[in-house]
């Protein structure tokens, strides 16, 4: 009898865990996401005598995300943000406010492993994508209209990428309180007088963007 126990429970183990598991399952349902965070730069050059970092403040940022999941654990997302850093008081004009304005819209590949634990309370995520990077010189002030393009000309978009990782915390069924740390690269021309640009004046910007993410889940009865 004790046999017969034990090659039933062996039997019937694997099918608990999986329909444990299955509840961490996330495929078909649609993700929203508000996150908001630091802004920190880490490289690039401002000018051809001044690096990003000398000139740049840690700044904040704040975005919107929304994903699909595909299976158990991966996903795609698109997200949208926007970030600014003001100058440090040594690269401040006389009785302004300048600072650079970065907005991103990127694509990402999500991968969520809640689904591979029994009791997901905690989920690690990681992510990478690419998109489209915008950085803007305003000269005095977050909510001033002025954009100027001095220190040579920006390009109004430009390439780029990122990727990261971060966990998120189950509130309950639908919801989830997180933190992410990205890493973002893209890089802006820079045209000279004539508009022409030599790969000595082609440069990148980097930062990293620590963030809050608060997600809400939607089921979609595709599973």
């Amino acid at each position: 009898m004790k046999q017969l126990i034990t090659a039933l429970l062996i039997l019937v183990l694997p099918f608990m865990v999986n329909a444990q598991v299955s509840k961490n399952s996330l495929k078909g349902k649609i993700g929203i996401s508000l996150y908001g965070g630091g802004n920190i730069p880490t490289g690039g050059d401002y000018s051809a005598t001044i690096n990003t970092t000398d000139i740049l403040n840690t700044g904040s940022q704040f975005g919107l995300g929304v994903s699909y999941f595909f299976t158990k654990g991966f996903a795609i997302e698109g997200t949208l943000y926007g970030g600014y850093n003001y100058y440090k008081d040594k690269y401040k004009p006389a009785g302004k406010d300048p600072l650079w304005l970065t907005l991103s819209a990127s694509l990402n590949a999500v991968y969520n492993f809640g689904h591979m634990f029994r009791k997901a309370v905690i989920q690690p995520v990681v992510r990478i994508g690419a998109g489209v990077y915008q950085f803007e010189h305003i000269e005095d002030g977050l909510f001033h209209a002025t954009v100027t393009t001095d220190n040579n000309n920006h390009d109004v978009k430009s390439f780029g990428i990122n990727a990261g990782f971060g966990a998120e915390y189950k509130l309950s069924k639908k919801m989830t309180i997180g933190l992410m740390l990205d890493y973002n690269i893209f890089y802006p021309k820079y045209e000279s007088e004539s508009g022409s640009v030599t790969s000595a004046e082609r440069t990148s910007h980097s930062f990293f963007t620590p963030q809050l993410k608060l997600t809400y889940y939607i089921p979609t009865g595709k599973k």
